[in-house]
């Protein structure tokens, strides 16, 4: 197909897609857009509102033309167009930039996933979107699958965007409101995907994973993926506008800068950072050399952030503080703003004055004369400025010596420090971060401290005010800002006359914004002189202030002034290149020389290659061979392990059920025990129960059967002596006449198994015990005493019977007797 026809038929598709007529001019347009970029290999057809109809064309008609460079953002492809693009992308072998940013694209990322696969020279892939976009894409979690699973089989990709893609959040299948489906939790599926791509690609350079709902889990396993992978090359890190990272996130964030060799810019804008994550990123910086872009826009780290991340980069500790000097040039920034607003009452003041006097009858005249009077006015306060300067810029002996003195303790403060000065930080975005006069004091300070190389400063949004000024008195010993953002930060009139008043020393300066300030006109005069002096500043914005329009235009002639001086000092850019070439064309033989020896090493390397190929498929078959007689041998011996494990399971359940049987039987008999023992007990405190008054009635009565025991035994004595000599048939022949044998006297007679069989109680008292204790009856229980017997005293036989000495006393007597 020739371009002509080829064009004729996207115009066509183009207006089937947005459908309405073709106008003459979009002819010409896309002739522009397509005859000469595709002769480069090129195709920007970015902003041409092309759909599913031009997608399709284009994939058509560009099926021979060998592409490079691809973009298609800004338009309203969708998900079918997307299919078409990636299969015009996956038949061209050369491309290396793709960008199908902000085109409704959903969650089509299967076709985005089989063009990674199979492409192995793409470098660029764009598939985010800006952030006020009205066509912004919405590749979900299943689609972000697709594709990193497609990018793990590519090696060549450099760059990949998925800004504001909502790859970690709600897959689009889900209907929202209803509860997650089982099996959910696929974020965590795109959080190992990109785990794995992080340590295995050593190309991926820049990775944009801004405003895609990352929770906090998988920024930390990024992170940490990031920070301890050694083959590590991501150099760019978007986290962007993810509003769900909690302070855990932050530390690893922070861990991640600290180990990082290649990182070397981190996007945090939009992410709630506050003061504590402020800090944590302050950590970070404090000696790093690595990191050179820093942009913490809108993340609210308030005042304390901002001066921690000051002292970082001065090298101060975090107690350190910031020198006293600062604190002196505060309050002197403060009596001059106190002196410039007595000034301007003076000056309104002579200004009433003359127009009260002065008289004029035309009108014309009139006008001439409030020219006259305010050219005057002007002259007097330049005059009154210059005198002020002058004083200002020649102390006293006493106060430089105080300078001097201070700037030596800050000198030693710095020495001391913990770290070194970041020397590498070139770029810091700290907008909207409500910084206030502490963080813009500190930011001052960190300024003026040799060894800083910050170029970019932004500020835009904060509350700074009166700190302007002392701000512009750092801007006038630094020599390393080139761009200083100070728009919408509510400065008024002494904090311009301060930046006014450091234009005229600082000549590194090129970009300065002030828009949306609180200058008033009497500001005017004062940067237009500053202007005039300067050769830096070739851009400087004082929109939405209240300076005149021409004050505006002329400043806006002198930035021009400078833009075009600087172009002309440089040399002819062209001119050098071709002197360039021509010294690289006298090199070229031997280039040419060495190139096809390089050809020649190369044939031998790959037959060496091809030999080495051979040898490594003959150890691979060996090495199957010994990998399957591993497998039968280890599938064996699984067999037994399975055979040994199910006996000892076996033996194991019926271990257990011996276990509970022995249980079960343990209690029954610690129950029958407890029941015996409770028994037992009961029994013996009904035997030895005994009232009070049984012990008194059978105290009583021992102490009678003593007396007439004693007496018997008198008398029994006496017989005995009487009787021994009878012998042992006269002795039993007594025996017979006086009852039952006396103790102590005769042989002892055999007493019961019961009652020998119980020892005698050690806590009762030893009683005599009555003839009538030796009968061969077991003992019974004694009962409690009735109310009416309990008075009555016991008999001497049981009493005898109670107080009878054990066995071993008595076998005791009777070896004794014989």
């Amino acid at each position: 197909m020739e371009t002509d026809d080829f064009i004729q038929e996207l115009l066509a598709a183009r207006a089937r897609d947005n459908d309405e007529e073709p106008r003459p001019d979009d002819l010409e347009l896309l002739k522009r857009r397509i005859i000469k970029p595709l002769e480069q290999g090129r195709l920007p057809l970015n902003k041409l509102r092309l759909g599913v109809n031009s997608s399709i064309s284009l994939a058509k008609g560009l099926k021979k033309h060998e592409l490079k460079f691809i973009d298609l953002s800004n338009n309203i492809i969708g998900d079918i167009g997307c299919v078409a693009i990636m299969q015009l992308a996956q038949m061209n072998s050369s491309l290396t930039y793709l960008n199908v940013e902000s085109n409704d694209i959903g969650n089509e990322g299967q076709a985005i996933g089989n063009m990674l696969s199979s492409s192995h020279s793409i470098e660029t892939l764009l598939l985010g979107s800006p952030e006020n976009s009205l066509h912004q894409n919405s590749i979900g979690v299943s689609g972000a699958i697709f594709i990193l699973k497609g990018l793990e089989q590519n090696k060549s990709l450099r760059r990949l965007g998925i800004n504001r893609n909502p790859i970690f959040g709600q897959a689009p299948s889900h209907v929202v409101g209803q509860p997650t489906p089982a099996g959910g939790g696929r974020d965590s599926e795109v959080a190992q995907l990109l785990v794995n791509i992080l340590n295995s690609h050593d190309n991926l350079k820049e990775l944009e994973l801004g405003g895609t709902q990352m929770t906090t889990r998988a920024c930390i396993n990024i992170c940490d993926a990031i920070s301890t992978t050694l083959n590590g090359s991501v150099e760019l890190l978007d986290f962007s506008h993810n509003t769900q990272l909690t302070f855990p996130a932050f530390e690893s964030m922070s861990k991640m800068v600290r180990q990082s060799k290649t990182l070397t810019c981190l996007i945090l804008d939009g992410v709630p950072l506050g003061a504590r994550g402020g800090s944590e990123i302050a950590k970070a910086l404090r000696g790093n050399v690595i990191l050179e872009k820093l942009s913490l826009n809108r993340c609210d780290i308030e005042e304390y952030g901002v001066h921690a991340i000051a002292t970082a980069i001065v090298g101060l500790k975090d107690d350190a503080g910031l020198p006293d000097e600062f604190d002196l040039a505060r309050e002197k920034s403060a009596r001059q703003q106190a002196q410039y607003q007595q000034q301007q009452q003076q000056q309104q003041d002579q200004l009433g004055s003359t127009q009260q006097t002065g008289t004029s009858n035309d009108g014309d005249d009139n006008n001439n004369n409030n020219q006259q009077q305010g050219t005057a006015g002007g002259q007097s306060y330049r005059s009154q400025r210059s005198q002020q300067s002058q004083q200002n810029q020649s102390p006293s002996q006493s106060q430089q010596q105080q300078q001097q003195s201070i700037q030596q303790q800050y000198n030693l403060e710095t020495q001391t420090a913990e770290g070194v000065v970041n020397t590498t930080l070139t770029y810091l975005d700290l907008g909207h971060c409500q910084c206030g006069p502490v963080g813009t004091d500190a930011l001052a300070a960190a300024l003026v401290k040799d060894g800083v190389n910050l170029q970019t400063l932004i500020l835009t949004g904060n509350n700074i005010g009166a700190s302007a000024i002392f701000l512009a008195d750092a801007m006038k010993r630094n020599t390393t800002v080139e761009k200083l953002d100070l728009s919408t930060c509510k400065i008024e009139d002494p904090g311009a006359e301060a930046l006014a008043n450091a234009l005229y020393e600082n000549n590194v300066i090129t970009t300065l914004l002030l828009h949306g300030n609180f200058f008033s006109a009497a500001c005017g005069p004062s940067l237009l002189d500053a202007m005039k002096t300067n050769t830096s500043v070739t851009t400087l914005t004082l929109t939405g202030s209240l300076l005149p329009r021409q004050t505006q235009a002329d400043i806006a002639e002198l930035c021009d002034r400078n833009q075009k001086n600087k172009k002309d000092a440089n040399p002819n850019k062209m001119k050098e290149e071709i002197r360039h070439l021509m010294r690289e064309m006298e090199h070229l033989p031997e280039v040419i020389h060495d190139l096809r020896h390089t050809r020649r090493l190369i044939i031998r390397v790959d037959k060496a290659i091809h030999k080495v190929e051979n040898e490594k498929m003959e150890v691979q078959t060996n090495s199957d061979a010994l990998t399957s007689q591993l497998r039968t041998q280890l599938g064996e011996q699984r067999k037994e392990v399975q055979k040994k494990e199910k006996e000892k399971l076996e033996k194991e359940r019926d271990l257990r059920e011996a276990q509970e049987f022995n249980k079960r039987n343990i209690g029954e008999m610690e129950a029958n025990l407890a029941k015996e023992e409770s028994l037992y007990k009961q029994e013996e405190e009904e035997r030895f129960v005994m009232s009070m008054d049984d012990i008194e009635a059978a105290y009583y009565t021992q102490q009678i059967e003593k007396e007439k025991f004693d007496q018997f035994k008198t008398k029994i004595d006496d017989e005995i002596k009487k009787l021994r000599l009878r012998g042992d048939r006269a002795v039993a022949e007594v025996a017979k006449k006086g009852g039952k044998t006396l103790p102590g006297l005769g042989p002892a007679q055999p007493k019961s198994k019961a009652s020998a069989g119980k020892p005698k109680s050690p806590a009762a008292p030893a009683k005599p015990k009555s003839p009538a204790a030796k009968s061969k009856s077991p003992p019974k229980k004694e009962k409690a005493a009735s109310p009416a017997k309990k008075d009555k005293p016991a008999s001497p036989a049981k009493k005898d019977k109670a107080a009878s000495p054990p066995k071993k006393e008595k076998a005791a007597a009777k070896k004794k007797k014989k």
